[in-house]
């Protein structure tokens, strides 16, 4: 693009870091429109499929916090002419965390208005839906972090990636409340997604799914969660929506692998800045949605903030005016119950 402010030097900007003037000059200037994200949508019921919702309730304070209580799974025997022995109910550990601030801001100049760019500024500057797409990116990458205690996001602000017992979510070492015994939600040699896999995956659910005092809890897996990487779409399609049996031509026998929900993340192979990191697209999880405790805490819904006029700014009648839009949440899972991951390398 030949720039005529600069001495007709060839220059490659992006808009957010063209200046005003550039971007409300007198000159036809050809912006690349951003298309409405078709994976956002998506991506914002597959989230709402994963995580409760529990919003911070008006006047209630903006800490929220969770507390483990479990009580024994087994009866015990009574012996003739006593008393039955009295249930172990435990109180465990408890998980404080508070929501995050989001926000931005852009200024329409009174020079701007005055040449009716607002047209130009309005298609071009969508703050809630960067918003939205921040969001979608906050809850995806939990599990994009999965296996780490903490990350730095893109604004560099270290985020808590820990559950109750002080570990990532997906771990060898995990800790029960009351009993002080550990289970893996590691499925075993992290493999790639396929029938052997998903067997392994539903094995290692089935023996490490335990209440506080290490008693299995019964579990019925029913969603597995993926990036968007197309040999992955393929691969679970193939295992859990073939109508026969993987490997096998006769088309009477029922696939017994179709009773799962593929929920696909565009954004699970991402870094902290959202750029694709094709290192993470193999890696996936099995879950049992009853079990699950995570959740998506809002305190403010995304919404656009009132205009701000700065009288001090533009011409007699005509001045700058900031239009600010916010959103305040935070994703967390609380425990590691009812999910197992696989990260290959």
């Amino acid at each position: 693009m030949i720039n005529p402010v600069n001495n007709g030097e060839k220059t490659v900007k992006a808009l957010s870091e063209m200046s005003l003037p550039e971007l409300f000059d007198l000159r036809e200037r050809l912006f690349m429109q951003r298309l409405k994200n078709s994976d956002l949508q998506k991506d914002a019921s597959a989230l709402g499929k994963i995580y409760r919702n529990d919003p911070f309730m008006s006047g209630q304070g903006t800490l929220k916090t969770y507390t483990e209580k479990d009580t024994q799974t087994y009866g015990n025997r009574q012996a003739e002419g006593t008393t039955g022995q009295l249930v172990k109910f435990g109180i465990g550990r408890t998980l404080n965390f508070t929501f995050v601030d989001y926000g931005n801001a852009t200024t329409m100049t009174a020079k701007a208005r005055i040449a009716n760019k607002y047209p130009d500024f309005i298609n071009t500057i969508d703050i809630p839906m960067m918003l939205n797409e921040r969001r979608v990116l906050d809850g995806t990458h939990l599990l994009t972090f999965a296996t780490v205690a903490s990350h730095v996001d893109m604004d560099g602000v270290t985020v808590d990636d820990t559950v109750i017992d002080g570990l990532s979510l997906i771990n060898a070492s995990h800790t029960t409340a009351l009993s002080g015994d550990t289970f893996t939600n590691v499925i075993t040699g992290n493999p790639e997604f396929g029938k052997a896999g998903l067997l392994t995956a539903e094995t290692v659910l089935r023996n490490n799914t335990v209440d506080g005092y290490n008693s299995l809890r019964s579990v019925s897996a029913n969603l597995i969660i993926t990036s968007t990487d197309p040999t992955v779409m393929y691969n679970v399609r193939q295992v859990t929506m073939s109508s026969t049996e993987v490997g096998q031509s006769n088309s009477n026998v029922i696939n017994a692998l179709q009773k799962y929900q593929h929920i696909a993340l565009s954004k699970l192979d991402t870094d902290a800045k959202g750029a694709r990191d094709t290192t993470k697209s193999k890696r996936w999880f099995l879950a049992d949605s009853n079990l699950l405790e995570a959740v998506y805490c809002e305190f403010q819904p995304i919404a656009n903030g009132k205009p701000q006029e700065d009288t001090l700014k533009g011409y007699a009648g005509v001045h700058d005016v900031t239009f600010p839009s916010f959103g305040a949440w935070v994703y967390k899972w609380i425990t590691p119950a009812g999910i197992v991951g696989s990260t290959p390398a």
